[in-house]
């Protein structure tokens, strides 16, 4: 059986057991159709996965699997063209076993 997230936090690497977390990230989708390319999904990503598409005008999820979640683009979007769904994680949405 595996060790929960909290206990190897916890355990200081005294076990040896090294923690890897698995990259969650978010799948990101664009309305083209509503996009009016203000670029403020681009200004607003502090973890640099919107890019800017020059020659089309418009967003690109550059690193979809590095999204932190915090909805910024989403919800600072003035033509609400963007949906972020985090992608779910664990054996049950939550639950992390090791």
């Amino acid at each position: 059986m595996g060790n929960t997230l909290s206990e190897l936090v916890f355990d200081n690497g005294k076990s040896g057991r090294k923690l890897e977390v698995e990259k969650i990230g978010s799948d990101i989708e664009f309305d083209f159709d509503k996009c009016t390319g203000c670029k403020m999904c681009y200004t607003v990503c502090f973890v640099d996965i919107i890019r800017w598409d020059e020659k089309e005008n418009r967003p690109v999820a550059a690193y979809p699997e590095d999204c932190a979640g915090c909805f910024a683009c989403e919800f600072y979007c003035p033509a609400h063209c963007i949906n972020v769904a985090p992608r779910p994680w664990g054996p049950a949405f939550g639950d992390v076993v090791f």
